[in-house]
């Protein structure tokens, strides 16, 4: 466990140091994974029910 949190630690200092950091930091393969499918996720049910959406506008 003590080696995880160290490699955690060496991730946020080399962040922090970067000119440009990420808004997020993803640790870890599986936060990778999830959170690289999430915009096919957003994107399928934006395809799903697209019909709907614009007919909600401001006359």
């Amino acid at each position: 466990m003590l080696y995880l949190r160290q490699k955690a630690a060496e991730a946020i200092i080399q962040i922090v140091e970067n000119d440009n950091p990420p808004l997020r930091l993803v640790l870890r393969s599986d936060a990778v994974h999830a959170i690289a499918q999430k915009p096919e996720s957003v994107k399928a049910q934006l395809d799903a029910w697209k019909q709907v959406s614009p007919n909600i506008a401001l006359e």
